[in-house]
Order: structure tokens, then C-alpha cells, then sequence
């Protein structure tokens, strides 16, 4: 941060910073496991995919558009 606090410059892979980087290396990847991200995001991608299909079959759709008429009061217009 120091030598561009802007951050205007990619100093990764520079000769002078490479101890640097590697410390912010080691610290992610002592918090996480890319392989298991990288797998639970594929099963989440699988799992969409099947709620998609799924949807497309029935007809469905995520997008909701409810109903409101501005002559009406809310009232009026959600109780029986």
C-alpha cells in the first residue's frame, strides 16, 4: 500500500513484492481451500441448472409482477 496507495499499478508478480505476496497468498489460503470452493460452486451451478430445467418444463418463471391497481386503495385491493 505503500508504494502505490492509489493502487494504480498491478504489483503482483514484481520482483520487489514478491515476500508480500506471498504472505497474502499463504493468508487466503489458510482461510480457504479453492478446490472446495471451486467444487461447491459447481454443485450450486449443477443445482440451478436442474431448478431451471425444472421450471422451463412446468412453465414457471423466478420474475413475480404483482398485481397493483392505482385507482384502488391496498386494502381493497388485497382483502376479500
Amino acid at each position: 500500500m505503500k508504494d502505490d496507495p492509489k493502487e494504480w499499478d498491478d504489483l503482483a508478480g514484481n520482483f520487489e513484492h514478491v515476500r508480500v505476496e506471498a504472505e497474502l497468498k499463504a493468508l487466503i489460503l489458510d482461510e480457504f481451500d479453492p478446490d472446495e470452493l471451486a467444487a461447491e460452486n459447481l454443485a450450486s451451478i449443477r443445482r440451478r441448472a436442474t431448478i431451471r430445467d425444472a421450471m422451463e418444463k412446468q412453465g414457471t418463471t423466478w420474475a413475480y409482477y404483482p398485481q397493483f391497481d392505482a385507482r384502488r386503495n391496498t386494502l381493497e385491493q388485497h382483502l376479500p
